[in-house]
């Protein structure tokens, strides 16, 4: 039976498989993405979740859908620039 599922060359892939094919072939980016949105939902701060994302870009790169990866990067990118616009706007007041 394991070596009809593929166990006898790569268990990971046996393992995963029921799980990949529940999900349509995105385990693995529902798994980060469950990740990520508890790290936020902890801490309340975007800029963990981006760190998660950016380590786990070198896999995610050729695991994840296209669509995923340019969402997941406009929405750092605009993240980033509201923690840039906020640093701006609020460290460089005078107040007094």
């Amino acid at each position: 039976m394991f070596q009809n599922c593929g166990g006898a060359k790569d268990y990971l892939t046996m393992i995963l498989s029921g799980w990949q094919w529940v999900t349509g072939g995105y385990f693995t980016m529902l798994l980060v993405s469950i990740l990520v949105a508890f790290t936020y939902i902890k801490y309340h701060k975007g800029i963990y979740p981006l760190l998660i994302g950016i380590l786990y870009l070198p896999i995610s790169w050729f695991m994840f859908p296209s669509q995923f990866i340019i969402f997941a990067g406009i929405f750092a990118a605009v993240y980033i620039g509201i923690i840039m616009w906020y640093i701006k706007t609020s460290q460089t007041n005078e107040s007094g």
